[in-house]
């Protein structure tokens, strides 16, 4: 008994280090990816920089169209975002520790406005 299992781990061991073995091929970097990733960041240090510049909202559009995609991902005030500033509390507590009753109590509840729904969905998602 003890032969056989001694005979599967070493084979287990010999299968495995063969399988895992790494080439020079994985550790070669992927050229348009970082060049990608480069162009990216200098449109959001550009776009940082005129805001340094004290433009507004329109006129950095204007200037800058390639901002836009940074701006809405900030959730600025052109996109309409939500922002921690209308977090209600109490409807992220329902969604977060009492999801099936937080349910009922605020998002299909008409008398709830729109930021409390989304609270819940946000406290939801932290508490799953």
């Amino acid at each position: 008994m003890k032969k056989i299992l001694l005979f599967i781990t070493l084979l287990t061991l010999i299968s495995s280090n063969t399988s895992f073995a790494l080439s020079s091929a994985d550790f070669e970097k992927d050229a348009t990816f970082d060049s990608q990733a480069i162009a990216d960041l200098q449109a959001m240090e550009s776009t940082v920089k005129a805001f340094d510049q004290n433009l507004s909202y329109s006129e950095l559009i204007a200037e800058k169209p390639e901002a836009v995609k940074f701006l809405s991902l900030a959730g600025d005030e052109g996109s309409g975002g939500f922002s921690i500033d209308q977090m209600d509390w109490g409807a992220c507590a329902w969604g977060f520790c009492c999801c099936p009753v937080g349910f009922f109590v605020v998002a299909v509840n008409k008398n709830k406005s729109s930021e409390s729904k989304i609270s819940y969905w946000i406290g939801w998602a932290a508490g799953l």
